[in-house]
């Protein structure tokens, strides 16, 4: 069994070191989740659970239709 908080956070913390992510500023866009799962070899849902983890955290703001 995993432990589905410790699966978000893993992923929050590999979208926030992958290079096309961390050389981003404020109001840059982050790749597409179908485009940023397969580069991170995680599941779209996993990857999911982990920008819902750092919308919470203020890391990042999504808005539907406009991208992350």
């Amino acid at each position: 069994m995993t432990n589905a908080v410790g699966d978000a956070d893993a992923a929050a913390h590999a979208v926030l070191t992958h290079p096309a992510v961390s050389r981003l500023g404020p109001g840059g866009k982050i790749p597409t989740e179908r485009a940023l799962s397969s580069q991170l070899g995680l599941s779209r849902h996993a990857l999911r659970a982990g920008l819902g983890l750092l919308e919470q955290r203020g890391r990042i703001s999504r808005q539907v239709g406009r991208g992350t």
